[in-house]
């Protein structure tokens, strides 16, 4: 018997999340990334997540319904269906939310890290930074260096709090499963790693320019996580309703998909990623 067939005969006594907990342990073992899986899947329509798992679901449903009125089936499977599609259309959110928000992830790396060049350059040499035409740059060093700590303390927070909201998507409705292929939870660990970099070379820089006498000016890493945290359940909560949207229009219900993401939509908490308290840095 064939891992498959094995597979094929335990998912007709599975739930809905059963199901697609299944269907993701059987592809993370297979593919190391999206793109190598989708590229197997265009192959093969028959494999496609949604069809497989409703399928899957609606043998497990009618197995274990076996004898009941046809009508009971009918409406326990449509519910299952539903589940199903839910939890998959999520399980791929994850990652396609990923792949869209990483390049801008690493544009506003690269600048922070620009703009920590400049400024350890021209502490080095002691003079003001210079501008696009070569004349002095009009924007005193303190007021620089401030709105860098911001950008680097809103930018750390955004990417934690991304990899937040995705552990705890996989740990409440994939049953804890890792739900990222390999090649992006090490893309998504780089990201995060670089943020993480950034703020403590930022922190350097701000020890080594004010002393010991002022600790405001740094980054307070613990104080991001804090705030992420304190974010993760809205963010998920958003994603989820979004995604529940998504599906309503999936089966034809047009109106009440539409009307589910407008609430959402209005209903989605502000993230907040500015510092507590900050004071201008001392002038050199």
């Amino acid at each position: 018997m064939t891992a498959k067939t094995r597979l094929a005969r335990i998912e007709k006594r599975l739930t809905p999340q059963e199901v697609v907990v299944a269907y993701v342990d059987e592809i993370m073992r297979r593919f190391d990334s999206y793109s190598e899986w989708a590229e197997w899947v265009a192959d093969r329509p028959s494999e496609a997540p949604l069809i497989r798992v409703c399928r899957a679901t609606t043998d497990a449903v009618r197995n274990t319904m076996r004898g009941q009125p046809r009508d009971a089936v009918n409406k326990a499977v449509d519910r299952a269906v539903r589940e199903a599609i839910f939890l998959g259309k999520l399980f791929l959110s994850v990652t396609q939310k990923l792949l869209e928000e990483v390049e801008p992830y690493r544009l506003r790396a690269v600048f922070c890290a620009r703009s920590l060049q400049v400024l350890l350059l021209t502490n080095a040499v002691g003079g003001e930074a210079v501008g696009v035409a070569g004349t002095p740059d009009a924007e005193p060093r303190p007021n620089r260096t401030a709105r860098l700590r911001d950008q680097l303390h809103r930018h750390l927070g955004e990417v934690r709090l991304h990899q937040m909201v995705i552990e705890a998507i996989g740990r409440s409705y994939i049953a804890g499963r890792a739900i990222l292929f390999p090649e992006h939870a090490r893309l998504l660990a780089s990201v995060v790693q670089t943020a993480e970099v950034l703020a403590e070379e930022y922190n350097g820089f701000a020890r080594a320019w004010v002393g010991d006498s002022q600790e405001d000016p740094l980054i307070d890493l613990e104080e991001i996580d804090r705030l992420a945290a304190e974010a993760v359940r809205g963010e998920v909560a958003y994603a989820v309703r979004m995604t529940k949207a998504e599906t309503l229009v999936a089966l034809g219900m047009n109106d009440e998909g539409f009307q589910m993401a407008v609430e959402a939509y209005r209903g989605r908490e502000p993230r907040c990623f500015a510092p507590a308290s900050r004071h201008d840095l001392p002038p050199t």
